[in-house]
């Protein structure tokens, strides 16, 4: 069965190139297109479709809002689509708290990797479950206050994620002690205009948030974001460092950067998942992780929005334990308290 989809743009020939992919790729229904918030709010609720594709740039109006209006009215799944602005760093965190699933690329239609890669996110987004505003908002707490611990940590945790991401590591973050007794590490793929606001959408989660934008020390209790335009990985000495490089497995920053070096520097100290995202980007690292003596999960694939990147993991043998999101900040939360405890004192 084809996916039923609603188009908004304000663009006539941006409506026009969208729909031609759409079409074209055999997959998808155009049941209709807007050109204003107001007009696509009447065709939602009119048509129901499985999935709206909503420009972050109206006539005169925000596509961020127009999401909203839509998403309080009517149980949706909308994702926002757009040119990459720099000047926009809060539109990720802008996109979430409004409820919309994802912020997506406008792809450049001569390449056929990035319609690939359009049309299969928008194919795995329009299965997951119906959203509207009615979702409780995440909690909050004050920041724990914690001691940098001189050379490696005694226990570190680390996520990656992509497509899909944000909202499973809002509620696994969520879900974790407050404060929590190590550090967290995210790599989140996201460009760099996004990750600022991304960051800062994470703090309701309850945990403080850090855009790791230089080298520094981690400390317990703290969430480090990997920024946009460098990969992050964990040196000998304990330092958390980005470095720029050309994108691996097609990102920037990858997982696999973050992964290994902790395979290299700190496995046994290490509690890692791979959550929810296209293609196989992590599962090199979480297999060197695993068999460097590393505690590792994937996300169960049946939560996941898009199940790849886990599913590589299981594949190359990264991990065979299959947990939810509450599960995987279940598991985190033992593995530090039995590292902690069994942890000899540094010197």
């Amino acid at each position: 069965m084809k996916t039923r989809v609603v188009l908004v743009d304000d663009s006539a020939s941006a409506l026009a190139a969208l729909r031609q992919m759409l079409e074209r790729s055999g997959a998808f229904d155009i049941v209709g297109e807007a050109r204003t918030g107001q007009g696509a709010l009447e065709l939602v609720e009119a048509t129901r479709p499985d999935l709206v594709t909503m420009d972050v740039y109206l006539d005169g109006q925000d596509g961020v809002q127009a999401a909203r209006a839509i998403l309080e009215r009517v149980p949706s799944r909308v994702v926002l689509v757009t040119a990459l602005d720099p000047g926009r760093a809060d539109l990720a965190r802008r996109a979430l708290v409004a409820g919309a699933l994802d912020v997506l690329r406008k792809p450049d239609t001569t390449s056929e990797h990035e319609r690939r890669r359009f049309l299969a996110a928008l194919t795995a987004l329009a299965q997951v479950g119906l959203v509207g505003t009615t979702r409780r908002p995440l909690p909050s707490s004050s920041p724990p206050s914690s001691r940098a611990t001189p050379g490696l940590p005694n226990a570190l945790v680390a996520f990656g994620a992509s497509t899909g991401g944000p909202a499973v590591l809002a509620r696994l973050l969520a879900a974790l002690p407050r404060p929590f007794a190590a550090p967290v590490v995210v790599v989140q793929h996201m460009a760099a205009a996004y990750t600022p606001g991304f960051a800062e959408w994470l703090v309701a989660a309850g945990h403080p948030v850090v855009l790791v934008e230089r080298s520094l020390r981690p400390e317990a209790g703290v969430v480090y974001v990997a920024a946009g335009g460098t990969h992050l990985q964990l040196d000998a000495a304990g330092t958390l460092v980005p470095k720029l490089g050309a994108p691996r497995n097609f990102q920037l920053p990858s997982v696999d950067e973050l992964f290994e070096s902790l395979a290299r520097v700190c496995p046994r100290q290490t509690f890692a998942a791979l959550l929810t995202g296209m293609g196989d980007d992590g599962a090199k690292g979480l297999q060197l992780l695993a068999g460097a003596g590393a505690t590792t999960v994937v996300q169960s694939l049946a939560t996941c929005v898009v199940p790849g990147m886990p599913a590589a993991g299981l594949k190359y043998g990264g991990s065979r334990l299959e947990l939810g999101p509450e599960e995987i900040a279940q598991a985190a939360s033992r593995f530090v308290t039995a590292t902690l405890t069994t942890a000899e004192p540094k010197v």
